[in-house]
């Protein structure tokens, strides 16, 4: 895609939404009403393009049901758009940590091994 990378992009593509991605959201953002066949004309790009990144999108939870338009997805505000996209890294890492962290808290805390022993009888 043709774009133009916002002073902002490099932060969102370090949240996990790249440029294709940032481009369609700001497209939507500027013309809430339009529709796949419009938005890929916008962005010089066929619609099936269009599509992947807007699956994408959808994935990330940047798109939302449109309450004037019925059946029409629209961009979240860059502002929900940015909370969504710290709090999806924030809980990646926080199960990244836990990862590291298991192996550490197993050898801190071994678990008993299973000893057979046999007190009170007389040994020989």
């Amino acid at each position: 895609m043709r774009v133009r990378t916002t002073p902002g992009g490099q932060v969102l593509t370090a949240l996990g939404l790249d440029t294709d991605a940032e481009a369609v959201h700001r497209v939507m953002l500027a013309h809430p009403g339009d529709g796949i066949t419009v938005l890929a004309q916008r962005l010089d790009q066929d619609e099936r393009q269009v599509r992947t990144v807007l699956d994408r999108l959808g994935e990330l939870a940047l798109l939302r049901p449109s309450a004037e338009r019925r059946g029409e997805l629209c961009a979240v505000s860059p502002d929900l758009g940015m909370e969504i996209l710290l709090a999806r890294q924030q809980a990646d890492l926080a199960a990244q940590q836990m990862r590291v962290e298991a192996p550490r808290a197993a050898r801190r805390h071994p678990r008993p091994h299973s000893v057979r022993c046999d007190y009170g009888r007389p040994r020989f």
